[in-house]
């Protein structure tokens, strides 16, 4: 956690299909502090895959 308490980062591990190992960097990021109904409905939707 960074000294300012608006970003995380760290790695993950997990494993795979075949049991392998993965592993990879994560972030956390604070965008914005407010809680309008406006921002909850811009980031509390869901992540477009592809």
């Amino acid at each position: 956690m960074d000294p300012t308490g608006r970003r995380m980062a760290g790695k993950w591990v997990g494993f795979g299909k075949e049991f392998d190992v993965n592993t990879g960097p994560w972030e956390l990021r604070l965008l914005s502090k407010a809680t309008t109904p406006e921002v909850l409905a811009r980031y509390g939707a869901p992540v477009d895959g592809g």
